[in-house]
C-alpha cells in the first residue's frame, strides 16, 4: 500500500517567496499540514490553491534545542 505524500499547504499569496526562490518556508505561511510530519520526512509544498510549488525535507529549529 502507497502511502500519501505529506503536504503542507501555505497561506494564500505566501507562495511569492518560493517562486522567487527563497528556501525556507516559514511557520506563518503555513496554513496547515495534510499528515504527520516527522524530523527529516520529504513533504510537498503547496498553494492554497494545490498547485505543486516544491519537494523539502522537513527541519524545524527546535531540533537545535536537542
Amino acid at each position: 500500500m502507497q502511502q500519501q505524500p505529506i503536504e503542507v499547504v501555505l497561506v494564500k499569496g505566501r507562495e511569492k517567496s518560493l517562486l522567487k526562490r527563497h528556501p525556507w518556508v516559514y511557520e506563518k505561511a503555513i496554513a496547515w499540514v495534510n499528515g504527520k510530519p516527522g524530523m527529516g520526512d520529504l513533504v510537498r509544498i503547496v498553494g492554497h490553491d494545490s498547485r505543486f510549488l516544491a519537494c523539502c525535507l522537513l527541519y524545524t529549529s527546535d531540533a537545535a534545542d536537542d
